[in-house]
């Protein structure tokens, strides 16, 4: 299947992707992504992130949205 890349927030998905070789991106890289490639405004995208933290039950920490954030650039 050539797959190069898996989008997922699951564990055990993206332990099993590491596996086979592929790499995982979840939902903070999917953002980044989106921004890098001019989908999103930084703004925009520095809002979806922070939203990510304190408006989903997504479980990810302040720490690491903030790491996604400087990725913006």
């Amino acid at each position: 299947m050539r797959i190069e890349v898996l989008l997922t927030d699951d564990l055990a998905a993206r332990t099993a992707a590491q596996r086979l070789a592929i790499r995982p991106v979840g939902s903070l890289g999917v953002v980044v992504r989106a921004f890098r490639e001019e989908r999103l405004s930084h703004q925009e995208a520095e809002s979806l992130l922070r939203r990510l933290h304190s408006g989903t039950s997504l479980f990810v920490t302040s720490a690491l949205v903030e790491i996604a954030i400087q990725h913006l650039g």
